[in-house]
């Protein structure tokens, strides 16, 4: 019997050519393991994909990635790279979907996606994307673009004063952040953020010169708050861990062991595998 996936998937262009790629490799293997396997076809009249007892090229390509035996392991690099072109493609007619404003069929892909292979790469921002377009097609009303400006020029003013993310409710960060609840696409409270962001990133790097890991460490936190995605989040950890084993090490050269065992602590739980925290562990190791 023939199953009609839904319209939507048809938009995978690339849909039939996956199919073909894996086709060799696996359908009697495939066949051996389901019974009776048609490999997804498109079909032009109707513009959907369609397969045979399975619910088309995606559900078959998963099935080959999660369920197949062991003797087909290597097959599925196969299967990975065509469910990755796919997921390509899919991120590709989402965009245009939003571009049209086509939310409704831009959220339907973006569903297939997450369902498919949630930890495909701009998968979130894609989402962001659709959440924005989303926003900016009801347009604030004049009382709520008056809000936001007020907000504006409040975290303005906050961040000029260095409250970035204190006293709560007043902060820059909170103010920036409201802003963006009335409009999402505000350059204004996008700008401030990166602000933010940047003059965390300043006193990280002015504390860490100055040996004071403690404070950098608070900036980091907030700087994650500000930027949940931080891309050098790691190589921060890592100096922030750096800092702590440097003082551990200081320590211990004043007799100061139980402060060194702390800062020894502190530089673990960020990086236990820094060079310095590396080298505090072994000089202080039987003391």
């Amino acid at each position: 019997m023939i199953v009609h996936v839904v319209k939507e998937v048809a938009v995978f262009t690339q849909a039939a050519a996956v199919a073909n790629s894996v086709r060799a490799a696996h359908v009697n293997r495939l066949s051996d393991r389901f019974g009776s396997v048609g490999f997804a076809r498109v079909d032009r009249d109707v513009d959907v994909v369609v397969a045979h007892k399975l619910k088309g090229v995606f559900v078959v390509l998963r099935r080959v990635i999660v369920l197949g035996p062991r003797e087909i392991e290597a097959d599925n690099a196969a299967a990975r790279d065509g469910l990755a072109r796919v997921t390509t493609g899919a991120l590709t007619q989402i965009a245009a979907a939003i571009e049209a404003r086509e939310f409704d069929r831009a959220k339907r892909l973006l569903a297939r996606v997450q369902k498919l292979a949630p930890g495909t790469r701009g998968l979130v921002e894609a989402r962001e994307n659709l959440e924005d377009a989303v926003a900016a097609s009801k347009g604030p009303s004049p009382e709520k673009l008056a809000a936001h400006d007020k907000l504006i020029r409040e975290g303005e003013l906050a961040l000029a004063a260095e409250q970035w993310l204190e006293p709560a409710g007043d902060s820059a960060y909170d103010k920036f952040r409201g802003a963006m609840a009335i409009d999402p696409r505000s350059e204004g409270a996008k700008a401030g953020m990166q602000a933010i962001a940047q003059a965390l990133r300043l006193r990280i790097n002015e504390s860490l010169a100055a040996g004071r890991a403690t404070r950098a460490e608070g900036d980091y936190a907030a700087l994650e708050t500000v930027d949940p995605r931080l891309k050098d989040g790691a190589d921060l950890k890592r100096r922030i861990a750096r800092a702590y084993a440097e003082n551990g090490s200081r320590s211990l050269a004043n007799g100061a062991i139980e402060q060194a065992r702390a800062d020894l602590a502190e530089a673990e739980r960020l990086d236990a595998g820094e060079a310095a925290v590396v080298a505090l562990r072994a000089a202080l190791a039987g003391r």
